[in-house]
């Protein structure tokens, strides 16, 4: 898991992170990787959330982005769906979040 979460962070924000991508990148079919994931207890889409909620907080600290550039980055069709997502992860939209932890 540790290997697709570390090939979905560079590959998030290209926008072609679909789990067949991430299978070819690994020269494995993708219903071995949904097997060895599924072995490991958990699923892909789990790890792309995973790894955006990180990858999310990382970008709210690392830059000064607009949050709806931040959004496209990380795959979301719209602001909102982000914050939506945001908001899941983390109790508090993304403002919220950046003023509370004033960045």
């Amino acid at each position: 898991t540790a290997t697709v979460k570390a090939l979905l962070t560079d590959l998030v924000p290209t926008g072609n992170y679909s789990i067949d991508v991430v299978a070819d990148q690994l020269n494995v079919h993708r219903r071995t990787l949904q097997r060895r994931l599924a072995d490991a207890g958990v699923r892909y889409s789990d790890l792309l959330d995973s790894c955006r909620a990180s990858m999310a907080v990382a970008y709210l600290e690392e830059s000064r982005l607009p949050i709806v550039n931040l959004a496209h980055m990380l795959g979301y069709s719209d602001q909102s769906a982000f914050n939506h997502a945001f908001r899941r992860w983390h109790g508090v939209s993304p403002k919220a979040w950046t003023e509370r932890n004033k960045l």
